[in-house]
């Protein structure tokens, strides 16, 4: 009786078995022969790459799934200053390829362009570039004679992204302000802009531009409104004046205008960063200044 009952359980199950979806058992039976044939040629060193290799693999998919379907573009944004120099930082704004080359053309109208440093940490690689100043492929960054001395660059860089964000490509330093542009020139007649190259496409005729005034009462023209520029005011005050001797608001004479202007550009610092808004009254540190010039100013008229 027990073994009649046994072999009614045995062809339950087994009927239980062939009712299962046709689909699962096909992937228990894709797997059993996937498992097979890994210990058969790879055996457990086999099985390690692929663990290895898994998490690249989904690093991948998020990738593609997460990254924004645009195209790459190139920016210039004013980077601050450096004792009485300008600094200029390019930025890229890459599509979802991780590894990009740029090649780009600088002039600069203002002065000289006195460094091109790469971002090292993203920018890394020195890349082959047509360089449109000389005619030939040149590789990394070299600043070169346009219309003067000095004021023109070029750039060719690589670099394997670690991210879909907006990045720093390089930063230009200039001797004062003045007017950065980009992109303007014919790469020995292969493409004409700036180009940005990722995932097989070469975005060209990428251009911008970029101009930095000193503020008007930045007399010194060190990029900071400060106490020095108050003095040079002073120094001038009552008689005639140009723009680096008091005068800020363009009529030749240093007086309470130009102050004013000075007040309300005092602390300012950054080039390219007039406030427009209604005159402030004056701080204490303005009084103080203004006191301690004011005093100057009473010492030499009493030794005259």
């Amino acid at each position: 009786m027990m073994h009649q009952q046994q072999v009614a359980d045995r062809r339950q199950t087994t009927h239980r078995e062939r009712r299962r979806d046709p689909g699962t058992r096909m992937f228990t039976l894709q797997a059993g022969l996937l498992n097979a044939a890994r210990a058969a040629v790879f055996g457990a060193a086999g099985r390690s790459l692929m663990q290895q290799a898994l998490p690249i693999v989904m690093l991948a998919a998020v990738w593609l799934a997460a990254a924004p379907a645009r195209a790459a573009t190139l920016d210039i944004e004013f980077g601050g200053t450096n004792g009485g120099n300008v600094l200029w930082d390019v930025i890229l704004t890459p599509d979802p390829s991780p590894a990009a080359a740029v090649e780009i053309g600088f002039a600069y109208d203002g002065g000289q362009i006195l460094a091109v440093t790469p971002n090292a940490a993203a920018f890394s690689f020195s890349n082959p570039g047509q360089n449109p100043f000389t005619g030939t492929v040149t590789v990394g960054v070299s600043i070169h004679d346009v219309l003067g001395t000095a004021d023109g660059a070029f750039a060719a860089l690589g670099a394997i992204l670690s991210s879909y964000d907006p990045v720093r490509v390089l930063t230009i330093e200039t001797n004062g302000a003045g007017t950065l542009n980009f992109g303007g020139q014919d790469h020995n007649g292969l493409f004409t802009g700036a180009r940005v190259a990722q995932g097989g496409v070469n975005y060209d005729g990428l251009t911008g531009s970029l101009s930095v005034d000193y503020q008007a009462a930045d007399f010194n023209r060190d990029s900071a409104v400060d106490g020095t520029d108050l003095a040079i005011w002073s120094g001038s005050y009552g008689g005639p004046a140009t723009g680096a001797s008091g005068d800020a608001t363009g009529d030749g004479l240093a007086g309470g205008g130009d102050f004013l202007v000075w007040q309300q550009q005092f602390n300012g610092g950054a080039a390219n960063a007039v406030s427009t808004g209604a005159v402030p009254e004056p701080t204490a540190a303005v009084l103080l200044m203004l006191a301690g010039v004011s005093g100057l100013t009473m010492l030499r008229r009493r030794r005259a």
